[in-house]
């Protein structure tokens, strides 16, 4: 696709930064949310996060091994052997950084929405989490490992189940 061949080639380092900001994603939220509930409701609102993590983690990972669609990095000049021969290699849709990151800035959002349906503080919440989770996106783009396909794929897979899980676990 047109909107994919302009990353073609490309490798850097920003995987990593895209690595520490998506752990962060789920980490921070959970010393917040420790200091925000003094740890009332703290390991359901955690269980809830990380179930909604994992599942989108598992659907990532059928759907890379199902699709196989090659890394926009194997066509830099500057791969090594090691790079062409990694698993990452063949892996490139869904994007797991992007489906992680998106997952847990959703999950987290609608675990604090429910807490405080009422503060200010909730759409600083939806930006900046969010926020977060795009820069990881855009960082596994720009540093080669994925397509921006793969990324926005990510993020509708996660997303979704960052809201799916809560909702199922929702006291209506």
């Amino acid at each position: 696709l047109g909107i994919d061949e302009a990353v073609v080639g490309n490798i850097t380092t920003a995987r990593e930064l895209a690595t520490v900001i998506a752990a962060g994603l789920v980490l921070a939220p959970m010393v917040i949310n420790a200091a925000d509930t003094r740890f009332d409701g703290w390991f359901e609102d955690t269980f809830v996060t990380l179930e909604a993590v994992l599942l989108s983690q598992a659907i990532t990972q059928l759907t890379k091994s199902a699709v196989n669609r090659t890394s926009p990095f194997v066509y830099s000049p500057h791969a090594t052997q090691a790079d062409l021969e990694s698993p990452d290699a063949v892996r490139s849709f869904v994007s797991g950084h992007s489906s992680f990151a998106f997952a847990a800035a959703t999950a987290y959002t609608f675990t604090s929405w429910k807490r405080h349906p009422a503060s200010p503080w909730r759409f600083v919440v939806l930006g900046g989490s969010h926020a977060l989770a795009a820069s990881v996106a855009l960082l596994i783009v720009q540093g080669g490992f994925h397509y921006p396909t793969d990324a926005i794929a990510g993020a509708l897979v996660g997303s979704s189940m960052g809201l799916l899980v809560p909702v199922l676990h929702h006291e209506w």
